[in-house]
């Protein structure tokens, strides 16, 4: 497909997300980017947050928060995958999403799970390198963290947005709570390490060359999956 045309299809699609937070939430974000590449499409919003969901994070409810913005969240993404479908030819199986009430930013990361993600043999040689630098960077975060990535492979998503897909990332006893369905534990251990990550976001700063506005961090415990996404500043 053209280049220019997917680009105005791109425009439309993120109008089209914008209109479907506005008809579920009642609100609408006041900035929504849409990207994608290859098998992904990713959607980065702001100052998306509720009254309502404004209310829970300052009365200390966030994971409440976050639980309900991820079942609206899921039909949400379902009506997207359709219209994306239509417009791109593009079948969305999976999606993910990531929310930050404190700068109420929020991602949202959405593929077809049948493809391959990786592209090791098609990156350019500045991807390869970022990629074996942010992998080496994760594994040093990990090793006093959580579990160390048994592999990583970076999505370069737009020159403004990378994602890390991590696999093999829980550990047995983390498997095991999700095989009794105590996934609210696994959520809260996954809230503290992404504090721990964005704690130290200046690290991955100085990997990229560039700012790290935005860092977020999501978990597929089915799969045995996170992902690590970069939102960097204009440079």
């Amino acid at each position: 497909m053209n280049k220019l045309l997917v680009q105005e299809e791109l425009v439309y699609l993120t109008s089209y997300f914008s209109k479907l937070l506005k008809k579920r939430f009642g609100k609408g974000p006041e900035k929504c980017f849409v990207t994608h590449d290859r098998s992904w499409f990713a959607v980065h919003v702001h100052n998306f947050a509720t009254p309502a969901e404004q209310a829970l994070v300052e009365g200390g409810h966030n994971l409440l928060a976050y639980r309900f913005r991820s079942t609206v969240m899921d039909k949400v993404c379902s009506e997207f995958a359709l219209e994306a479908e239509k417009v791109l030819g593009a079948v969305l199986n999976v999606h993910y999403s990531d929310w930050d009430y404190d700068s109420n930013a929020g991602i949202l990361l959405m593929g077809n799970d049948q493809a391959g993600h990786s592209d090791a043999g098609n990156r350019s040689d500045a991807d390869s390198r970022l990629g074996e630098q942010l992998a080496e960077r994760i594994k040093q975060l990990c090793s006093d963290t959580c579990k160390t990535p048994e592999r990583l492979d970076l999505i370069p998503l737009h020159p403004n947005l990378y994602a890390v897909q991590c696999h093999g990332v829980l550990l047995p006893i983390e498997r095991l709570l999700f095989e009794k369905g105590s996934v609210s534990i696994l959520q809260e251990r996954s809230a503290e390490i992404k504090q721990r990550f964005a704690a130290r976001k200046e690290s991955f700063s100085a990997v990229f060359g560039r700012a790290v506005e935005g860092l977020f961090m999501i978990w597929d415990y089915r799969k045995d999956r996170s992902y690590i996404l970069f939102c960097l500043k204009n440079g």
